[in-house]
């Protein structure tokens, strides 16, 4: 299994894991025109949350297309549970 400094070795955009977040977050990938960027929650204690939290971002950037915040709708659910699994599979892969 991948540890998590190998993991953050392997993000290709800006990556701070000591970011300020709402209760609700612990972790959101943000794509702008100016430049794509995965803020994990300061307050996460272990290495191990943090890496989880951080494969579900990556998902997000390398499957996610546009805004899904809005998990009211059927296709929003549908890329965040995308975006899971590609972290799944980062983190076990199958042989």
């Amino acid at each position: 299994m991948i540890s998590y400094e190998d993991l953050t070795q392997e993000v290709p955009i800006i990556y701070d894991d000591n970011a300020v977040l709402p209760t609700a977050l612990k972790g959101i990938f943000i794509e702008s025109n100016v430049a794509d960027i995965i803020l994990l929650k300061r307050t996460i204690d272990t290495d191990t949350e943090r890496k989880c939290i951080l494969a579900e971002e990556l998902g997000h950037y390398y499957l996610t297309v546009r805004d899904i915040t809005d998990q009211s709708k059927l296709e929003n659910q549908q890329q965040e549970l995308r975006a899971r699994q590609w972290g799944y599979e980062k983190l076990v892969p199958l042989p």
